[in-house]
């Protein structure tokens, strides 16, 4: 099975036009900021959810909702899984027009 792991939401509208085969898994937390160590993962995810709460306003069950799960997902990968990151790359054409393509490599 082949995953695509996205660094985000921004991409998630093009990937599902795309029709490139595989699963998506979206990583919506970028740890660049905040509490980011603990003795145990859920140790680490409630003070993490805490964290974002406090400092964004956001609830922490729509924290373990969409950004846990999706993490969960990546730490639950079959040992055969084929993974693909997928970005976003800017490409500048001979005609000078700015375009954005899909790159799994």
């Amino acid at each position: 099975m082949i995953f695509h792991i996205l660094n985000g939401d921004s991409l998630a509208h093009t990937f599902a036009q795309s029709n490139i085969p595989g699963e998506l898994i979206i990583c919506r937390e970028a740890l660049i900021d905040g509490p980011v160590q603990a003795n145990s993962l859920d140790t680490f995810w409630g003070i993490r959810a805490s964290y974002i709460a406090q400092t964004y306003g956001e609830q922490r069950d729509r924290y373990y909702q969409n950004v846990v799960s999706e993490m969960d997902k990546m730490l639950r990968l079959p040992k055969d899984a084929e993974i693909l990151p997928l970005v976003r790359r800017r490409l500048v054409l001979p005609n000078e027009h700015v375009v954005f393509a899909l790159a799994t490599r």
